[in-house]
């Protein structure tokens, strides 16, 4: 006797809701640049605002994409690099020269972008470089030199913008590389030194400083470098434990774990608020670097090609960012956005766009495939509906709608006899109110039986 399995699938989209990330088990990647010069230095935010240094052959400019269009923030005779955005949309970099004309010195300067104007931090003798900001507007960064100017030395110290102050956190006789600050105030960095100076080894170790005291998180003899941190105080960075080859380690306030463990070199790892970390690793053949995720319980590759791909970020909504190109190629250096897309067992959501901005009173639209991954001929029934929460008055919003218009578009369309493991794919749209609250959202779909759901979701922006 053959048997039959109904399943009757929901997908129910709920507004205003604040956006989180869930487990993700794929990403759609997506080009943002394609043009005949070099992309790099590339930054994220949790809005999906992506900063990066393009090249035009005569100098290196900055550059701002904020999911549709794309701004060039410097236009001079200078070299800006080494961008970094922080989630109000403030923008800090390094460049030669000085906002004034008349100031021909051309040591590396701190500079900061508002969103209207922008601020030369720095005016001194020394180059200063590498800077980092938070979503306060503290900005980090070397410098060649001292606050003092009794001190003659110039190995490279940290330095630290509260909004006002300049304040210097290092002097010692060692160079201090590449900090990183959190919401918090704490920064991380890498330095040729130890904080007991009884020990005389120079390998570079990890700091911390948590607003008042530096800690030591390292104390070995294989190098480490790259240290970031996320607002939990969580510090990723990766070490050589003998030979070339580089694993990638995560501190969590009292604890140091590693996190990888095989032969190729990885390297670059990033940290966001939910404790995912990417790096980029060498695939085993040694002729191309790709891109990994570590959500906490899963590792996830989410390049694999034939391209160098490197220098990856990743923000708080799983969103990453990274630069790539052909191997042994003369092509230039191109951003590629990866975007979490939340495959589930029953139904994948993949929206139109990606990064999904929707203004006020348009359409979100996503393409929906269910698979019937069970051994038995099943019937499916689809529907959607939205609801806002908190709810508006009188109404639903948007009023609920059918995946597929059937013969009665007032029942949701069942897709009747589908076999075993055959999948079936339709387009959905819902309106955005007109009233809609800006903000990040998350669309949840649920998939299930008798109060047995699957949640797949993917993120969304409503914009004016």
């Amino acid at each position: 006797m053959k048997k039959s399995l109904s399943i009757l699938l929901f997908l129910i989209i709920a507004v205003f809701v604040t956006a989180s990330v869930a487990s993700a088990l794929a990403y759609k990647v997506t080009q943002i640049t394609n043009n005949s010069y070099e992309d790099e230095y590339h930054q994220i935010n949790d809005n999906g605002y992506v900063v990066w240094v393009g090249y035009d052959g005569s100098e290196r400019e900055i550059f701002l994409y904020d999911g549709t269009i794309t701004t060039q923030l410097t236009n001079n005779n200078n070299n800006d690099i080494f961008p970094q955005i922080n989630n109000n949309g403030y923008v800090v970099w390094h460049g030669k020269g000085n906002l004034d004309p008349d100031d021909l010195t051309t040591d590396d300067e701190i500079f900061l972008y508002d969103g209207t104007s922008t601020t030369q931090l720095t005016n001194n003798s020394y180059r200063d470089a590498s800077p980092q900001i938070n979503d306060n507007g503290y900005v980090v960064w070397r410098g060649w030199g001292n606050l003092d100017p009794d001190d003659p030395t110039t190995d490279t110290e940290i330095f630290l913008y509260d909004g006002t102050t300049i304040t210097q956190l290092t002097n010692n006789s060692y160079d201090d590389y590449v900090p990183q600050i959190n919401d918090s105030g704490y920064l991380v960095w890498y330095g040729h030194g130890n904080l007991d100076p009884d020990d005389p080894t120079t390998d570079t170790e990890i700091f911390l400083y948590d607003g008042s005291t530096t800690t030591q998180i390292t104390n070995n003899s294989n190098p480490d470098y790259g240290p970031q941190i996320n607002n939990n105080g969580y510090v990723v960075w990766y070490g050589y434990e003998g030979g070339s080859d580089s694993e990638i380690f995560l501190y969590d306030g009292s604890t140091t774990t590693q996190i990888t463990n095989n032969s190729n070199p990885d390297y670059g790892p990033q940290i966001n608020g939910s404790g995912y970390v990417t790096w980029t690793g060498w695939d085993g053949s040694g002729k191309s670097q790709e891109i990994f995720l570590y959500d906490g319980t899963t590792l996830i590759q989410l390049t694999n090609d034939a391209n160098i791909d490197r220098y990856l970020q990743i923000n708080n909504n799983g969103y990453v960012v990274w630069h790539g190109k052909p191997r042994y190629s003369d092509s230039d250096w191109d951003i590629f956005l990866a975007v979490p897309v939340f495959p589930c067992e029953l139904v994948d959501l993949v929206p139109d766009t990606i990064p999904t901005q929707i203004p006020r009173g348009g359409s979100l639209g996503f393409q929906i495939t269910v698979t019937n991954n069970t051994d038995l001929t099943s019937t499916v029934g689809l529907a959607t509906v939205a609801i806002s929460n908190p709810p508006l008055p009188s109404k639903r919003c948007p009023s609920k709608g059918w995946l597929i218009s059937g013969e009665n578009p007032k029942k949701p369309l069942k897709l009747r006899n589908m076999y075993p493991h055959e999948s079936r794919s339709g387009h959905v749209t819902h309106p955005v109110p007109v009233t809609a609250p800006l903000g990040f959202y998350t669309y949840h779909g649920y998939a299930g039986w008798r109060g047995n759901y699957e949640v797949c979701s993917f993120v969304f922006e409503v914009i004016p």
